[in-house]
C-alpha cells in the first residue's frame, strides 16, 4: 500500500504539457478516492477534483457541467452501487458522448479480470483501464494520456 511519505513526494520532475482543468473522482470508496485526488495534487495541484460515490451522481454533475472549453478527466471505479461504470458508460455514450464537450474517461477497477478489460475496449470514449489503487506513476501516465487526446 502507500505510506504517507510516499504521497507526500513530488511525483513530477518532467512538466506535463499542459493542464487539465477538472478531474471528476467516481468511486464508492472514500479512502481510494482521498488517497488518488492526493496524488492528482501533487501533480497538478492547480485542477479542480470534484468526487462522487457512485455513476448516477457523477452523471448527474457532468450533465450541468458541459462546457466545451474545459479539459476534464473522468475516473470511473466499475464496480460500485447504485450505478456501476459499465453502466454509467453504457448511459455516458447514448447522452453525452457526442457532445460538444471536453470529457475524457478511465476505468478504474480492483480486480484484473480480463471479460472486463476486453468489455471496456469496445466504449470509444475510454481511454484507459487501471487497477486500483493507482500510483503515482500510473496517475502521471493517465494525465499524459489525456492531455494527448486534448492537444488532437
Amino acid at each position: 500500500m502507500f505510506s504517507a511519505s510516499k504521497l507526500d513526494t513530488p511525483t513530477s520532475t518532467i512538466p506535463l504539457p499542459m493542464t487539465l482543468d477538472e478531474i471528476i473522482l467516481i468511486d464508492d470508496d472514500k479512502i481510494i478516492t482521498s488517497i488518488h485526488s492526493k496524488m492528482i495534487t501533487n501533480i497538478l495541484p492547480h485542477t479542480s477534483i470534484k468526487s462522487f460515490e457512485n455513476g448516477e451522481e457523477g452523471l448527474r454533475y457532468m450533465l450541468n457541467s458541459i462546457d466545451n472549453n474545459l479539459k476534464t478527466l473522468v475516473l470511473v471505479d466499475l464496480n460500485m452501487p447504485v450505478m456501476n461504470g459499465f453502466e454509467f458508460l453504457n448511459v455516458y455514450e447514448n447522452a453525452l458522448a457526442y457532445q460538444d464537450h471536453s470529457f475524457t474517461i478511465c476505468l478504474l477497477t480492483s480486480s484484473e479480470d480480463e471479460e472486463d478489460i476486453q468489455k471496456s475496449k469496445k466504449y470509444p470514449s475510454v481511454l484507459d483501464y487501471a487497477t486500483k489503487p493507482l500510483t503515482p506513476k500510473k496517475i502521471k501516465s493517465i494525465l499524459e494520456q489525456a492531455m494527448a487526446k486534448f492537444l488532437i
